[in-house]
């Protein structure tokens, strides 16, 4: 009802549906810097080798936070392409299981660690796998994400160790 009565009144609007997106900067509170972050202090000696993590078989669809905003600029430049209140996924289209993103930092920042599986990190409920299809934002338009998910993990693990932005 609401973008039915956007519309009459002119207003173009779309439905943005972005999946799991990261990069260097991130709150802690979110998976990627969360293990970046404990890694980090493991690798400066702050702390234990230890990972306490949460469910690492989910499986997630990522993008780089520089291709997220890559693909808004893109939908206001075009949005003449879309239709009022059309959805549309912003997503890589690549579920990717947590553990593996985990494996990756720990063998990227090079440190010796143990897993350990915290209970307070569970979710009640979660969805084993997640993923998008970009499809028809990537017919409309031409978007594509850029950026390999490798060097996201880079950059934020760099982000961690050193405390500065290197995009």
């Amino acid at each position: 009802m609401a973008l039915g009565a956007l519309a009459e009144e002119g207003l173009r609007c779309l439905r943005l549906r972005p999946f799991n997106h990261t990069g260097p900067g991130q709150s802690e509170d979110f998976v990627v810097p969360a293990f970046a972050a404990q890694i980090a202090r493991i690798g400066r000696g702050e702390r234990p080798p230890v990972l306490r993590v949460g469910n690492l078989e989910a499986k997630r669809d990522f993008l780089d936070v520089r291709d997220v905003v890559s693909a808004y600029l893109t939908m206001v430049e075009q949005a003449s392409a879309f239709e009022p209140g059309m959805a549309l996924n912003v997503s890589s289209g690549t579920a990717i299981r947590i553990g593996d993103i985990l494996e990756s930092l720990v063998r990227l920042a090079g440190v010796d660690v143990s897993i350990e599986v915290d209970p307070e990190k569970w979710r009640p409920v979660d969805i084993p796998v997640s993923y998008g299809d970009s499809g028809r934002l990537s017919a409309l338009t031409g978007w594509r994400p850029l950026f390999a998910f490798n060097d996201t993990l880079i950059a934020v693990l760099n982000r961690q160790v050193t405390g500065i932005e290197q995009f």
